[in-house]
């Protein structure tokens, strides 16, 4: 894996499949090696409280998201909210026209799923 990791966490990066990308273009066999790993990753994402009146939790997901995308060729870029969770903005010096990929976490209050339940 490329960049420094902690272990347990997930390369998220197209390069780090190696020389063999081509053998597996749709990443496959690399999602299947990987599979506990990233099975962990997201099982902590929403296990944690990010409901959006919870900054520190949306906070504590952001940083987790920073250390998964940490690479040397993504810089990340946090936006400070003083009401909520703070915003990361990933960026790559990459020569072109730049590419804009907005992601959200739907947070739900706690006990949220609990009350769907029969």
């Amino acid at each position: 894996m490329l960049g420094e990791r902690r272990r347990g966490q997930v390369a998220v990066h197209s390069s780090d499949a190696g020389p063999d990308r081509r053998k597996d273009p749709h990443g496959r066999r690399l999602a299947a090696e990987r599979a506990n790993a990233i099975e962990a990753a997201l099982g902590a994402l929403v296990s944690e409280n990010s409901f959006t009146e919870n900054r520190e939790g949306g906070n504590r997901v952001g940083r987790m998201l920073r250390d998964l995308f940490l690479h040397p060729d993504l810089v990340c870029e946090v936006a400070k909210s003083t009401r909520f969770a703070d915003h990361l903005v990933f960026a790559t010096r990459a020569a072109g026209r730049p590419v804009v990929l907005v992601g959200t976490s739907i947070p739900f209050s706690p006990g949220h799923f609990e009350r769907l339940s029969p």
